[in-house]
């Protein structure tokens, strides 16, 4: 089924598999298959649900909810709508870690625009326009590998105020006053101050390791 056109404001979610260049660069077979693994991920995903629209290209995949009339009320259409992108990356995080692979995402509210171009033999147009897309395009190669971090705009809503069932789960990002941080992989709040310095820790070891190889003997 081909995608529906969207013109409005929403949430959009831009997520990104993690160091497919660096795979590349070793093998172009294991890029072919961290890839695959990618592309069957948000399939599977897409085929089990009907609100959320999406669009894979190349190492990366577009979410927007494509249908805003099912979520009526102007001061509850953006808390809804976010609750179910954050429900839909999660799961998209979840599927790649047990495949062994780090996907990061941003999210960002604002204006969204697809629209399905003519299609010719061996062409095909596809438009995507939009400050929510570019501002989550923009600001993905600026996080923490593995993340979905929310941004924050002066005329977004707060996301913490607009995450539902998740809204616990979401805490100022500390590379970014304006960003927030969508702690997808607890259970409970009350963990989130020790996944901080687990996560603090796994940057500082691989930082020692580096430190250590530049510094070997040759």
């Amino acid at each position: 089924m081909p995608l529906q056109d969207f013109d409005g404001q929403t949430w959009v979610a831009f997520s990104d598999l993690c160091g497919t260049k660096a795979m590349y660069k070793e093998s172009p077979d294991k890029a072919a298959e961290a890839l695959d693994r990618f592309y069957n991920a948000v399939y599977e995903l897409q085929r089990a649900q009907g609100e959320i629209s999406a669009l894979a290209v190349s190492d990366c995949a577009i979410f927007w909810l494509h249908d805003p009339t099912g979520y009526p009320g102007e001061a509850s259409v953006a808390p809804r709508m976010l609750e179910c992108l954050l429900t839909h990356v999660k799961t998209l995080h979840m599927r790649m870690v047990e495949e062994k692979y780090l996907v990061s995402t941003t999210v960002a509210y604002g204006h969204f625009r697809y629209q399905q171009r003519l299609e010719i033999p061996r062409l095909r147009k596809d438009m995507i326009v939009g400050g929510a897309y570019l501002d989550a395009y923009a600001a993905n190669d600026k996080v923490r590998e593995g993340t979905i971090v929310i941004l924050k705009p002066a005329d977004a809503p707060d996301a913490a105020q607009c995450a539902g069932r998740f809204s616990k789960m979401i805490k100022p990002y500390e590379r970014s006053r304006n960003q927030r941080e969508f702690f997808w992989w607890l259970d409970s709040p009350d963990r989130i101050q020790e996944a901080k310095q687990a996560v603090k820790q796994a940057a500082d070891s691989r930082f020692r390791e580096l430190l250590r190889t530049y510094g070997s003997p040759r």
